[in-house]
């Protein structure tokens, strides 16, 4: 009988190891660090009475909740954001779209999808611009953006005539109105938020169609190889969208 104890103990030793490579790969969580871009993106991510809030954070803090998972969020400069997922010092980082070079490092999932950012053009309603679905259309126009924001590849190769980078949309109304710019490109729901109480909102037409519709997701970290986080996070987030309590947030954010 001796004889079979060397081969047990190779089998135990197996076992053990093949047990702790497991666990180290996807160790029991009962914390995630998320990373966001440290702007103001109503109704989805904003700072408001120095509470972070929005429906990505009400939303990803329900399915948390529901995986037993405190999910801490710390807002940086976009840019570091990416890094830090990038090099698995985040666990997880929201408002991300997909990308070619982002899905090296990030686990994309259907479920995760947070929500979808339309992106358009706005101008004054008594403007003659004719529009019907390529930028290139617009490239004699004046136009201003946001600082720092990609709007899709269709329009980042379009070499406007004069373009205006703004760090936020204060100064749009008034630009627009004096008609120093032609039109501006928006992210639709951050604008009709923004602006939905003022009498600006009046004053101005959506091109159509939009210049983009794509997804953006909380997406998790290839270095911390959290492939098995990432997918039930997906498939409690679908169950989660069934509910009462999701459609209360959507009411809630005025996106019902």
């Amino acid at each position: 009988m001796n004889k079979y104890f060397p081969f047990l103990w190779s089998c135990i030793f197996i076992l053990f190891f093949a047990q702790a490579s497991i666990c180290l790969e996807n160790p029991p969580l009962n914390e995630i660090l998320i990373v966001r871009g440290d702007g103001q993106y109503p109704p989805f991510e904003m700072v408001e009475d120095g509470k972070l809030t929005g429906l990505h954070i009400d939303l990803v803090n329900e399915v948390a909740g529901k995986m037993n998972i405190k999910a801490t969020f710390k807002s940086v400069p976009w840019k570091r954001a990416v890094k830090m997922t990038n090099r698995g010092q985040a666990d997880a980082i929201t408002y991300i779209s997909k990308t070619e070079d982002r899905n090296k490092f990030v686990y994309f999932f259907e479920g995760n999808i947070l929500s979808i950012t339309e992106m358009a053009f706005i101008t004054l309603k008594e403007s003659k611009i004719k529009y019907s679905g390529n930028p290139e259309e617009l490239k004699n126009k004046s136009i201003m953006v946001l600082r720092r924001f990609s709007y899709g590849a269709s329009f980042d190769k379009v070499s406007f005539s004069k373009k205006h980078a703004m760090d936020d949309w204060k100064q749009l109304p008034e630009l627009l109105k004096r008609k120093r710019y032609d039109l501006s490109i928006v992210n639709v729901s951050d604008f009709k938020y923004f602006f939905s109480q003022t009498d600006f909102i009046k004053r101005v037409k959506f091109l159509q169609p939009s210049v983009s519709k794509m997804p953006v997701y909380i997406g998790f970290s290839k270095q911390k190889k959290y492939k098995q986080l990432a997918e039930n996070f997906s498939r409690t987030m679908k169950s989660f969208k069934h509910t009462a309590k999701y459609q209360e947030l959507e009411k809630k954010y005025g996106l019902d």
